[in-house]
């Protein structure tokens, strides 16, 4: 079976995914232009950082569990290897409304579309883990046992049950446990693989039964007005200053010493948006940054940067603990319980405060794929997304260049 073709059938299902909720895109956010060179900065790195600097005691948002050191290393399985599932129940990253968010009809919407998404990149990850364990025997010796051995290792675990409280929708439902039985029957034919694709364009086909949160009129006043509404400096002035100093290449870099002021001013940080960007900004000269990002995802504190922050951390995570190379272990379990965090966050700060751009944030968020493991030469995307945020390309900050 050509690897390839196959691969990219089922992207297929995400380019049906995107033309389906092509009524609510997610926002245009302008590039970077590159500059000829790196303008001069209003005021020395030190300086801002030594306004930054604070004698009070470090803060803590939350006692970390789901982020904390032992429960990202508790996902290694040390005996199945890097390619396989992480150590972590697949209904862990199904979206459940917390305790406190009223369930009404957009909220119910919102969980049959996440949740519909969520099985269909536990697929796409599982296939992944098919074609590695494939490639680990000779294609011309893969006997029926050894592919019912490795479609057993590679099927993503998700019970009647979980499948049940996951999709509330029966017909929808019934279409996901169709791609998870189609999975199984994988056999190394193009039989069989065709029907895995016809199961995933069917259930891909189920999104247009549940409307979206945000409306064409709304994303399209979204997508003119995030510039503004995103901006950064209304809550650290001269933050800019930073951000230019991560974006240039330039000789300009933050010594040691400044590194660990900011991380400082980060811990004693007690407003949520403060923290937040002084967090994004430290991420993308620390070494180590996963921990920091991960206390402010955990503690539910609304911050309208924080599926920027969500982005961050995984990236860091993956980055910092579990690997770069397309043979690493790339959790997406993990990553999208955390992810559905980031949603009930935003969904409680949308039913509490009516800000109308929390819709149209969730509504990006869902638009959110794994990290490819095959996203370059030199390893996974991992690598890509930590340049890229150190650049400033996910989010539209051409303002401070």
């Amino acid at each position: 079976m050509n690897r390839t073709v196959s691969r990219l059938a089922l992207v297929k299902l995400f380019i049906l995914l995107a033309v389906s909720c092509g009524r609510t895109s997610a926002p245009k956010v302008a590039e970077t232009p590159e500059p000829s060179e790196a303008p001069v900065a209003s005021e020395s790195p030190h300086a801002f950082l030594e306004r930054l600097a604070s004698s009070d005691e470090p803060v803590r948002l939350c006692n970390q569990v789901l982020t904390s050191e032992e429960t990202i290393l508790s996902l290694r399985d040390p005996v199945r290897g890097p390619i396989a599932w992480e150590r972590w129940p697949a209904k862990a990253a199904f979206f459940e409304p917390e305790p406190g968010i009223i369930v009404d009809k957009d909220v119910l919407s919102l969980k049959n579309r996440y949740n519909l998404l969520e099985l269909s990149k536990m697929v796409y990850h599982a296939y992944d883990i098919y074609n590695y364990r494939k490639l680990e025997c000779m294609e011309d010796e893969v006997t029926e046992i050894d592919h019912k051995a490795i479609i057993a290792d590679a099927a993503p675990i998700v019970s009647s049950s979980v499948l049940r409280s996951a999709i509330v929708d029966r017909e929808t439902r019934a279409s996901a446990a169709r791609v998870l039985a189609s999975f199984r029957k994988l056999d190394g034919e193009q039989d069989s693989m065709d029907r895995l694709n016809e199961a995933l364009m069917d259930l891909g086909s189920h999104l247009e039964d549940f409307p979206s949160l945000a409306s064409s009129d709304l994303m399209d006043e979204f997508n003119s007005s995030f510039g503004d509404w995103y901006r950064k400096d209304v809550h650290v002035e001269s933050i800019g200053d930073l951000i230019r100093i991560a974006h240039h290449d330039s000789g300009d870099r933050l010594s040691e010493q400044e590194i660990e002021m900011l991380l400082h001013a980060v811990e004693c940080e007690k407003d949520i948006d403060r923290r937040a960007i002084l967090a994004l900004e430290y991420s993308k000269f620390a070494e180590m940054s996963s921990f920091l990002l991960g206390e402010i995802i955990e503690s539910g504190i609304y911050t309208k940067y924080l599926f920027e922050v969500w982005i961050s951390w995984r990236a860091a995570v993956q980055f910092e603990w579990m690997g770069m190379s397309t043979s690493s272990l790339i959790p997406d379990l993990y990553y999208s319980t955390l992810l559905a965090k980031c949603i009930n966050t935003y969904l409680k700060h949308m039913q509490a405060c009516s800000d109308p751009f929390d819709r149209c944030m969730i509504e990006v968020m869902l638009a959110t794929e794994n990290l490819d493991r095959f996203d370059g030469v030199f390893g996974n995307e991992a690598i890509s997304s930590k340049y890229n945020l150190r650049s400033n390309m996910f989010f539209g900050t051409e303002k401070y260049n």
